[in-house]
């Protein structure tokens, strides 16, 4: 399908206004909607528990965060989440602590009683810049394997190893993309995925046509809005919006993750943040509450 029309197809008209609504829960899936701190990673780092306390304010009862933030571990955090009543069983880690220290991350995993660990990012080659660029169909393919190798792994541990998309995975390559070639070439029981929407729809695809394609690959959802004139490309490149100020279709989108296997919501927005990262917390969690 054509980017212009993935982009139509995507589009709701005018952006919706959000009032404030009480705490309940948000649970559009008959699940929780947490959030991912990298959404107010800012203000975490000028005041990380209170920023925290207004996550939790707003109704979020369950986040997603890296197994060390803010010079704080994953016991520390455990701790921290827990005093508050935020669930945490789902962590994003570093390209090194899955290819130099995998069995220390499992075992810290484990300690902090976590239950998915998380790659947003190829392992091969080690390199951003590279990733940006593009990579070859035989990096797709090596790092398939070694998503296959790092699964079993963390499988046998009683975890489930993940990984997460952006859309420099749906560049075009050897007649097929990135993201196709790991959905070939790793194994269904030993690599899960986390799709992040915005991402896909960034990358000139459509996300309800992979939840529908694969339904049991899929174990969380990045919930993510993006302007109406984005422009899909391959560089990690997209204007955030709150969930419903957007482009995203989230009725249909919710429909197919219905029938899919997904046990995780969580928002995430890029920036922008208007007038702030919290804020904006609050409009996405306030909009997908009223989709229950």
């Amino acid at each position: 399908m054509a980017l212009n029309r993935i982009a139509r197809r995507y589009f709701l008209g005018a952006a919706a206004s959000l009032p404030f609504a009480s705490p309940a829960p948000a649970s559009p899936l008959g699940l929780p909607v947490g959030l991912a701190t990298y959404t107010v990673r800012d203000a975490l780092a000028r005041d990380f528990m209170g920023t925290l306390r207004a996550v939790a304010r707003i109704g979020y009862r369950k986040v997603e965060s890296y197994m060390e933030l803010n010079g704080r571990d994953t016991t520390i955090l455990r701790r921290n989440f827990d005093s508050l009543g935020l669930e945490w069983d789902t962590a994003h880690c570093t390209n090194e602590e899955f290819t130099s220290s995998l069995s220390k991350t499992i075992e810290r995993a484990k300690t902090a009683r976590l239950r998915i660990v998380i790659t947003a990012m190829p392992l091969i080659p080690n390199s951003f810049a590279q990733v940006a660029a593009g990579l070859t169909l035989d990096d797709w393919k090596r790092n398939a394997e070694l998503f296959n190798r790092i699964g079993e792994q963390v499988k046998r541990a009683g975890l489930t190893f993940g990984y997460h998309n952006h859309n420099a995975d749906f560049r075009p390559v050897g007649g097929t993309t990135g993201y196709d070639t790991l959905l070939k070439r790793t194994d269904p029981d030993l690599v899960k995925l986390e799709m992040d929407v915005g991402w896909v729809v960034a990358g000139g695809h459509d996300p309800v046509a992979y939840l529908t394609r694969f339904p049991h690959r899929y174990i969380t959802l990045h919930l993510k809005d993006l302007t109406r004139d984005f422009v899909p490309n391959y560089q990690f490149k997209m204007t955030g919006r709150p969930a419903g100020q957007g482009i995203m279709d989230w009725k249909r989108l919710f429909a197919a993750a219905r029938k899919t296997d997904i046990k995780g919501l969580y928002v995430e927005q890029e920036a922008p943040y208007l007038p702030n990262a919290l804020a904006a917390a609050k409009a996405s969690y306030d909009f997908l509450n009223r989709l229950n």
